[in-house]
């Protein structure tokens, strides 16, 4: 067994106090006090005092607009294959919230409908 000198272990001890001293006021965190000594407490994060609330706000439009975008490439490629029917399929400018297609063959347009209508079944 190894024999350190009486300072050594006084300053460990006097050292370990002292942490244990300084750390009380943190434990206490919720007690509001007039001493200097308990207002020295550790600032806890959102995270450690009960969590952090976040409100978002959406912009319904732009939501609108980036799913029409996303939504144009795989209507085009399902009326592609039916362009013998359909003709030609011409993305039109339209409203934010609308996907707006002109085809050239008007007697195609019940199975162009048909078609994009797969497009608005739930994936399960």
């Amino acid at each position: 067994m190894k024999n350190y000198p009486l300072w050594k272990i006084f300053v460990v001890f006097i050292l370990l106090s002292l942490g244990i001293i300084f750390a009380i006021p943190s434990l206490l965190y919720k007690q509001d006090t007039g001493s200097w000594y308990l207002d020295n407490r550790l600032n806890l994060g959102l995270d450690l005092r009960g969590g952090a609330h976040l409100l978002a706000e959406v912009q319904v439009d732009d939501v609108y607009k980036a799913r029409m975008k996303a939504i144009w490439p795989e209507l085009r490629d399902i009326l592609r294959e039916e362009r013998a029917t359909i003709g030609t399929i011409r993305l039109q400018d339209g409203p934010a919230d609308r996907l707006t297609v002109k085809i050239s063959e008007p007697d195609g347009m019940a199975r162009a409908v048909e078609r994009a209508g797969e497009l608005a079944k739930p994936i399960a």
